[in-house]
């Protein structure tokens, strides 16, 4: 009798695990059959709720295989931000450090500059670093996370641009990259521009850039008021 418990405790497991891993694998075939092209419009295409609910399934299935077909859809630029934004929340989740090089090369080439996509890739990497002991860039991430929150809380924006004061120079990439956003109001652009004056000894490379994202601005003109001496072009 005790024989035969243990026979179908085995079997009950085994077949629970067997599920387990066809489940996983149905989805991420799925994702790769399905995963948008540029000859496939993701708006119009009806796999769209069926590939949302596959990333979100993900969740329950740790692994290399698993962790790259999500940071395919999150870079995949012909799917719509809904849920390029799941895949990272899944991929924080996940908590794989093995995903940590990619996301980086992500977040720099985040060509729509500071917005919800970029903030999900700057959390999903402040916590994988925590956990890898990966040091190096959080300034960067953090000022990311606090800009998307001003440009998305404008009443509380001073708050959250008063943190990345105190951040310092680590912080502006982030700043630069907000900069060259076309959509951003002047006033806001002068406030960023007025968080460099806090910063001290700024390199080339960031001088350079930040003359960059001002080439074609109106406040090239008011650079004298807004931006310290070092800073001058």
């Amino acid at each position: 009798m005790l024989t035969r418990f243990f026979v179908r405790t085995v079997t009950f497991v085994s077949y629970g695990k067997n599920t387990l891993i066809a489940r996983r694998e149905n989805a991420i075939r799925f994702l790769r059959e399905n995963m948008p092209t540029w000859t496939m419009s993701p708006f119009c295409d009806g796999s769209r709720n069926l590939r949302l609910s596959n990333i979100k399934a993900l969740r329950s299935f740790k692994g290399e295989e698993s962790v790259h077909v999500l940071l395919d859809y999150a870079g995949n630029n012909f799917e719509v931000f809904p849920l390029r934004i799941e895949a990272i929340r899944v991929l924080r989740h996940l908590n794989d450090t093995a995903a940590i090089d990619r996301l980086e090369q992500m977040l720099d080439r985040n060509v729509f500059g500071v917005n919800l996509f970029g903030s999900e890739i700057a959390l999903t990497l402040i916590s994988l670093k925590n956990k890898g002991r990966k040091k190096g860039g959080e300034d960067k991430l953090i000022a990311y996370i606090m800009l998307q929150k001003a440009f998305s809380d404008p009443k509380n924006a001073d708050l959250y641009l008063e943190k990345i004061r105190h951040l310092g120079r680590g912080a502006a990439p982030a700043l630069i990259k907000a900069l060259r956003q076309n959509d951003l109001s002047l006033n806001m652009k002068i406030k960023l521009l007025d968080i460099f004056q806090s910063f001290n000894l700024l390199d080339d490379e960031v001088i350079s850039s930040l003359r960059g994202a001002l080439s074609h601005s109106c406040l090239f003109l008011k650079i004298d008021e807004v931006v310290p001496l070092e800073i001058q072009f």
